[in-house]
């Protein structure tokens, strides 16, 4: 998998999960790391959502953004949304937000 993302690998380990992330730098490169965490939920996530500018205008009012990634952005619809939110985004992506307390 390393040749799909050279520019960084990071994992998610906890008693009872291990989750692998490999990762191309096109946006914020700083900010978009991953996992992303916040709020003990750990996102990991690989796509592009194309509308991700349009739903960060959306929500900025109820979050604190602290990247220009379409990470933060889906991170931050599914913990205000749930899965539900999912039909906002436009795009193509694959993901798992582990959740730290409750496994």
């Amino acid at each position: 998998m390393n040749h799909r993302g050279p520019d960084a690998l990071s994992y998610i380990v906890d008693s009872v999960i291990v989750l692998g992330h490999v990762r191309l730098d096109i946006i914020d490169s700083d900010g978009g790391g991953q996992p992303f965490i916040k709020y003990n939920k750990e996102l990991i996530y690989n796509g592009e959502i194309y509308n991700y500018l349009e739903i960060a205008e959306k929500i900025k009012k109820s979050t604190k953004f602290k990247s220009q990634s379409d990470t933060e952005v889906l991170f931050e619809v599914l913990n205000q949304h749930g899965k539900d939110g999912l039909k906002l985004l436009n795009g193509d992506w694959a993901f798992a937000l582990y959740d730290r307390n409750e496994h």
